[in-house]
């Protein structure tokens, strides 16, 4: 949503420009001084000189290739993806099995198929969108999948995982497909061999179930020998065909397959000078080295990633200019000047800038040309990237490289390790790792002898940067640094503070950061809310196309305000609109500060034992109010929502009395059920209104058997009450458990944590309050046994639980709520006999 009143950038100060190296120089000089003032420099550009305050804007154009420095052009085969209805392989092939479900292709592979669905013809399907499994392999860098086409639906496209296949399907392949072909090619004697059914290899995979491992991708894997596999489709179908009992239906979608062949990563393996001649006979070396049938080629669609790659012979650090997508492109696929600028534009849907090391001006690209783009080598895509990523590459779930959780910024420890990780890695780069500039183009087989082999290399080299190994990487510590400063202050801060939403903002902006200094900035809508939030902002038609955050228009119409990168290096501006919670934090913050918020680490020192009884009001006590800035840079609509503000006209009993309130009506509601959840019945009687209601009356019930089905009690000492009490009203100085169970869930507890945090340096307004809601609890007949990290406790199992008697008995001790009893107290757990229905003597 567009700001109503966007305010002025940070700085509308002098800039100053620097390079790479001076920026630098200026940080180290700061991080040897006032930290604030480092961490100011580092993530917002401004510092002051001679009493002046001025603007950072770095400027890596300083750093271009010059004319006469030595660089090392290779070219190279790094991959290729064949697509066919036979298996294309010239060699054994290791397959699965059961196919598992979670080794598939999942992500886009930049190129699309048509499929006729009922009657409609559609011509742009990606493959990862159609259903499909991994078959087999060849070693790590060959894979075989199989697809599906006849399972594909519109409406599956646009789900979350459109290539999942069903277990129900993956059985039927195996047992009215797979098999039956196995031992009709290569004899019973080898498919006895083979698990008889998909459930039997799931069964037998299901004994590491506990294991480091998912469950599935135990599944055996067998050999099929390099003379079967060539007739290995065609044995499926004739099983298929000659299968009788199977219906039509079934049989027309395990029917319809094909494969995708992957080799990938080979790039070392074919490396060779720029040179038509050596460019076919790279070719023909790739082929034979891959086990590729003779003229596989002809027999499917076949793809060739064709590659440059550009290096330093000084040791330096090669960077893609932002500024040059378009020469490159222009030059590499023998296209006009006008296809080539429309095609790298940001708001080009074609087009993706992959900005590195948070700077403007130094970005790799990726490019889907389309028809009227790809020139006579009929290029499918293309992409430049630079070789640093791999220091960090770390493939987990949907991240290729190493990244940090919005849940490891808000923990206990800080910095998280991951961010210690990236100091080492970078600390360590200074010395021995320069980075390489590299260039691909995915084009048909038959182009792959021509593409890249006739080019200007004076055009590629005036689209790099040049740094020297110590300048790049000190650049990258830095911010690592600023980061970990960050938000290592915040964890050692007062939480009230932590999350106020300024600081949950740093706090997601120094995540998305993090994750953006070695890999593609994250540019979802969210994402795009935090920038917006985060980054300095501008009218979209003012903004330059270089400048941009992320893909959006700058035609003269569009008046939204977008965030935008104007210092050449993302610096940052405040404040995060509500939509985005959810996405960086999982959760709004409500639950953000009942799950994480751990008040009261603070010194004992400052606890001054008092016992007063008083009228808190009486003696002139005050809540002091969280700050709350009212100073919004965006849409009200788009706030997070904050907890209204206490009646100015009430008093501090009032308020008290409100939170005495919450607090019964808390505890009773968190009576615990059963092990098995909410949907057995809770081991107390009360109605949900009488749960909820705040009554004490309970606490004052002795007739236990009108309160519980089961229960633990015991008369307890003072002291005993005591324990409980502190439990239930942390005094200042107590260490608070990570887990919580009953606590976080409860608005009295995290107003109680805010109270502690509010008045550290208060310890006796906190002692009387302490002191009034004890003489209330120690009122009471009895009360729950709360520890440090369960308000309810009702496992029998740990120490100093013997000493409590069980209603009704049980000889195993079974679970149930543990109670305090006061000294005296007699429980009651059978009604009185009804002396009415006595006869007269």
């Amino acid at each position: 949503m567009p700001l109503r009143n966007p305010p002025p950038l940070y700085s509308d100060f002098p800039l100053v420009t620097h390079s790479i190296a001076e920026f630098n120089d200026r940080l180290r000089i700061a991080h040897q001084g006032n930290q604030a003032r480092f961490m100011q420099l580092n993530l917002s550009g401004e510092y002051e000189e001679d009493g002046e305050t001025l603007q950072v804007l770095v400027d890596a154009n300083r750093n271009q290739v010059e004319e006469d420095e030595p660089l090392v052009v290779e070219r190279d085969i790094d991959s290729c993806l064949g697509i066919s209805s036979h298996i294309l392989f010239d060699c054994a092939i290791s397959v699965w099995t059961i196919p598992p479900s979670n080794l598939a292709l999942k992500s886009s592979i930049h190129l699309t198929r048509e499929i006729m669905y009922q009657g409609t013809r559609h011509s742009d399907v990606q493959y990862h969108h159609i259903p499909n499994f991994e078959l087999g392999s060849m070693g790590d860098r060959r894979q075989l999948n199989v697809f599906f086409p006849k399972l594909w639906t519109p409406e599956l496209a646009k789900r979350g995982l459109p290539w999942k296949i069903s277990e129900e399907k993956r059985t039927f392949w195996y047992e009215r497909a797979f098999r039956p072909a196995i031992a009709a090619l290569l004899g019973d004697h080898i498919a006895s061999e083979w698990p008889p059914t998909f459930a039997a290899e799931k069964l037998r995979a299901a004994k590491n179930r506990k294991g480091p491992i998912p469950n599935e991708t135990m599944a055996s894997t067998r050999l099929i020998p390099q003379e079967a596999v060539g007739h290995l489709a065609d044995a499926i179908r004739r099983e298929l065909t000659y299968d009788v009992f199977i219906d039509d239906e079934d049989r027309e979608w395990v029917s319809d397959f094909f494969f995708i062949h992957t080799i990938r990563g080979v790039k070392d393996a074919n490396r060779h000078r720029v040179d038509p001649q050596l460019a076919e006979m790279a070719v023909e070396r790739f082929t034979n080295m891959s086990h590729l049938v003779h003229n596989h080629h002809l027999k499917g669609l076949w793809y060739v990633d064709i590659g440059i790659e550009i290096s330093s012979p000084l040791g330096r650090c090669l960077q893609w200019s932002t500024a040059g997508h378009c020469s490159v492109v222009e030059e590499v696929l023998h296209i006009s000047t006008a296809h080539a600028d429309r095609i790298t534009t940001l708001s080009s849907s074609k087009y993706s800038r992959d900005l590195v090391s948070h700077l403007s001006d130094v970005s790799g690209f990726r490019i889907v040309p389309g028809p009227q783009a790809q020139g006579p080598f009929q290029a499918a895509y293309v992409q430049a990237y630079t070789t640093d990523k791999t220091l960090t590459s770390n493939r987990e779930g949907q991240h290729f490289v190493k990244f940090i959780e919005r849940k490891d910024a808000l923990g206990l420890k800080q910095p998280p390790t991951m961010i210690s990780s990236l100091h080492d890695i970078y600390t360590q780069a200074q010395e021995k790792n320069s980075s390489k500039a590299r260039l691909e183009v995915r084009v048909p087989w038959a182009h792959g002898k021509y593409v890249l082999t006739e080019f200007n290399p004076a055009i590629i080299e005036n689209a790099l940067y040049s740094f020297t190994r110590e300048e790049w990487w000190e650049f990258r510590l830095w911010r690592v640094f600023a980061i970990s400063n960050v938000l290592g202050l915040q964890s050692r801060g007062p939480t009230y503070k932590r999350f106020s939403p300024d600081s949950l903002l740093l706090t997601a902006a120094c995540v998305w950061l993090v994750n953006s200094l070695h890999a593609r900035p994250d540019d979802g809508p969210s994402s795009r809310d935090l920038m917006d939030a985060a980054l300095p902002v501008k009218v979209a038609a003012d903004v330059l196309d270089e400048q941009l955050a992320y893909p959006v228009s700058t035609n003269e119409t569009n008046t939204q305000h977008v965030a935008y990168i104007p210092f050449g290096y993302v610096f940052l501006r405040r404040m995060l609109c509500a939509k985005a919670f959810l996405y960086f934090f999982g959760m709004d913050i409500v639950q953000l500060k009942r799950d994480f918020q751990h008040s009261g680490f603070v010194d004992n020192d400052v606890i001054e034992e008092t016992s007063r009884s008083l009228h808190l009001a009486e003696k002139e006590y005050e809540l002091p109010r969280p700050v709350i800035d009212d100073g919004s840079d965006v849409d009200e609509s788009e706030r997070p929502p904050t907890p209204d503000p206490a009646n100015p006209d009430d008093t501090i009993d009032d308020e008290l009395a409100q939170l005495w309130r919450q607090f019964v009506s808390d505890l009773t509601s968190k009576s615990p059920n059963p092990r098995g959840g909410a949907v057995l019945p809770s081991y107390m009687k009360l109605t949900r209104t009488q749960r909820y209601s705040g009554s004490e009356d309970p606490y004052n019930n002795l007739h236990l058997y009108e309160i519980w089905t089961d229960v633990h009690y015991r008369n307890a000492s003072e002291d005993d009450w005591d324990v409980s009490f502190n439990n239930l009203f942390p005094p200042l100085g107590f260490k608070s458990s990570t887990r919580k169970q009953g606590y976080k869930n409860s608005p009295y507890y995290l107003r109680w944590m805010e109270i502690l945090e509010l008045n550290v340096d208060n310890a006796g307004l906190v002692e009387a309050i302490r002191s009034e809601f004890r003489k209330r609890v120690f009122a009471w007949k009895w009360m729950p046994k709360a520890e440090s990290d369960k308000m309810w406790v009702t496992s029998s199992k740990k120490d100093g639980k013997k000493a409590f008697l069980r209603w009704p008995p049980s000889d195993k001790q079974a679970a149930a709520p543990f109670i305090l009893l006061k000294q005296d107290a007699v429980p009651v757990f059978e009604p009185p006999e009804d002396n009415d229905s006595a006869g007269d003597v």
